[in-house]
């Protein structure tokens, strides 16, 4: 009788053959969809494939099959292409060198060949494909790995499709490749709004975010420096009614100054601490104000001065 730990394996291998005997049938509800807001794209993955983090900063989306335990994965890097915000697609395939990029590739892997390479499309563009295949040296092992790259350009930008898979099972690579290339017709680069060009999009995004962020700051300095005025005025004028001596003033506004400070450091903020100190400042100057004479002391002040001058100029 077989063990429980040999029946579930050989029932887990027959549904990994199963699913891979019918990769050409999947259908949309097999997928999920990748987003990127950024450089306005989207694309489509086998839902048993894992979406894991990348380690390069261009690497905007990476999966790999079997939940992230395979041998199979596929990636979108996006690059800046320099003086190609408005070059077609057709313009940068003339630019392709399939010698040029095998010596790039050749820089890690030494012995990479060049497979096959031409033209293609991509989210219904002309595009370019390369097929290379690698061995990777590592802990005394050697490992093949076949790799496809599809490439096109949109306002500036490199978009790079690559998958990665062991070439050694024909039939276990064939099943995937099939997937990759539902994987690819479901990349899609996503329309520019009208009037908008693509290539000016992230810099006007992180402009009008810097902006909002300053009208924020700003907003909030007005406030807490006018929330320390009406403090102090109340307390000067409604409470006390009378200037306070500069020495007075400085202490209370002082403690006032080092308090606040006390909570900021413990609470982690620092960025209202020019507008506490600004804030106390105003505070100061509206203690320390002499109140200025009113209309009733005026007019007695003058009549005053007249009926000197009468007395002044009387026999």
């Amino acid at each position: 009788m077989r063990s429980p730990v040999a029946f579930f394996a050989a029932l887990m291998m027959s549904s990994y053959l199963l699913a891979g005997s019918r990769a050409d049938q999947l259908t949309q509800a097999d997928f999920l969809q990748y987003r990127d807001e950024e450089y306005r794209f989207s694309i489509h993955y086998p839902r048993l494939w894992a979406k894991v983090d990348a380690t390069h900063k261009q690497t905007r989306f990476k999966a790999v099959s079997d939940g992230g335990r395979g041998t199979d994965d596929v990636n979108v890097v996006v690059t800046t292409l320099p003086g190609s915000k408005d070059m077609p697609p057709e313009d940068f395939l003339r630019l392709v060198d399939p010698d040029a990029y095998l010596a790039y590739v050749q820089q890690n892997v030494p012995d990479a060949k060049l497979l096959d390479h031409g033209r293609t499309t991509l989210s219904n563009q002309a595009a370019y494909y390369f097929v290379t295949d690698v061995t990777h040296h590592a802990l005394g092992m050697d490992v093949s790995v076949r790799q496809t790259q599809v490439q096109t350009v949109r306002a500036g930008n490199v978009y790079t499709i690559t998958f990665r898979s062991d070439p050694s099972d024909p039939d276990r690579y064939a099943q995937g490749y099939t997937v990759f290339q539902l994987i690819a017709a479901g990349f899609v680069l996503w329309p520019d709004p009208p009037n908008t060009p693509s290539a000016e999009r992230p810099e006007r995004s992180r402009a009008d975010d810097a902006n909002n962020v300053a009208l924020r700051s700003g907003l909030s300095a007005l406030l807490l420096i006018g929330l320390f005025a009406l403090g102090a005025g109340v307390v000067r004028f409604a409470v006390i009614g009378r200037p306070l001596s500069k020495a007075m003033a400085f202490s209370v506004t002082a403690s006032l100054w080092v308090a606040l400070l006390v909570l900021l450091h413990r609470s982690g903020t620092t960025g209202a601490r020019p507008w506490i100190s600004a804030g106390v400042v105003v505070a100061f100057f509206l203690l320390t104000a002499p109140k200025r004479p009113g209309k009733h002391a005026l007019h007695h002040d003058h009549v005053s001065e007249a009926s000197g001058d009468s007395n002044a100029n009387a026999p």
